[in-house]
């Protein structure tokens, strides 16, 4: 018997050294140049121009506030008149509609004399209308 024959083992390449990682810096990412008008509005954003901006516009929002509680304050006063002369007006109701009863109307007559009628003394005139007409068209006279 023969003896097998293994193959020899593969040889391995010697290591190479590899050069040290040459370390960069990280790149900054370039961003479009941001239009004219941007570069403004930073600016202006930045400045003491936008503190003044506020300022105004905190102003002007104190301004309206008071502005408005003027208002309030006219709208609340007139709501009172409007009670007042409500009320008012409900009074001359009550004179009127005393004033106006047939029975106080009666009384005052009395005092002066006067006296109601009997039924039978009522009577109703009866009009011609064709006479009536005429005669008033001729009392028409001009001032």
């Amino acid at each position: 018997m023969a003896a097998a024959r293994t193959a020899p083992a593969p040889r391995r390449a010697p290591a190479r050294e590899h050069p040290a990682p040459v370390r960069r810096r990280p790149q900054p990412v370039r961003r479009p140049a941001p239009p004219r008008s941007a570069t403004r509005l930073d600016v202006l954003l930045r400045g003491r121009a936008w503190v003044a901006l506020i300022g105004a516009l905190l102003a002007g929002i104190v301004f309206l506030n008071v502005t408005l509680l003027k208002l309030n304050e006219g709208i609340t006063q007139t709501s009172r008149q409007a009670a007042e002369v409500g009320r008012e007006n409900a009074q001359l109701r009550v004179e009127v509609a005393r004033l106006g009863s047939s029975e106080r109307i009666k009384q005052a007559a009395e005092q002066r004399g006067l006296t109601m009628p009997a039924p039978v003394q009522v009577t109703y005139l009866r009009t011609r209308r064709e006479i009536d007409a005429r005669l008033a068209a001729r009392a028409i006279a001009e001032p």
